[in-house]
């Protein structure tokens, strides 16, 4: 027993392991989506009532657009999206008087995704398709 402890002693003096416990994965942090780079699109808006949607991107080249008002007839609902940081909230416009969508509802929807092709100069791109169960429908992004 005292050599595996004192292994465990070397390695955390050496750096190679912490001894310490771990922080919970910072949240999501924004950047300017003007700073260049591609970002990839994480989701979609309809029914917004400006043309152009609000967008914030996020540090590792992700971007979320939010409507900031709706259209006649619909009423504005929070979101979530799912980025490899954690969850993030936005703004979406939903038809009013819709009902509350049962996730076994959308068990079946299918959202297909693309192969890599190729588009010019050497550069491939994909459309990426994922199920949203709390709007049941398909969130393409472009990679």
């Amino acid at each position: 027993m005292k050599t595996n402890k004192a292994i465990w002693c070397i390695l955390a003096l050496a750096g190679q392991i912490s001894l310490m416990p771990r922080s919970a994965m910072a949240a999501c942090t924004t950047t300017s989506c003007s700073s260049g780079g591609p970002f990839t699109l994480k989701n979609t808006v309809d029914y917004c009532l400006s043309a152009n949607p609000t967008a914030t991107c996020y540090l590792g080249g992700y971007k979320v657009v939010s409507c900031p008002t709706c259209q006649s007839g619909y009423t504005r609902t929070q979101a979530t999206v799912s980025l490899p940081c954690g969850n993030v909230s936005y703004y979406m416009c939903k038809p009013n008087g819709l009902t509350p969508i049962d996730p076994d509802d959308c068990a079946m929807l299918f959202c297909p995704s693309t192969q890599w092709g190729a588009v010019s100069g050497g550069v491939e791109k994909r459309t990426v398709q994922t199920k949203d169960l709390e709007t049941c429908t398909c969130v393409k992004s472009t990679e």
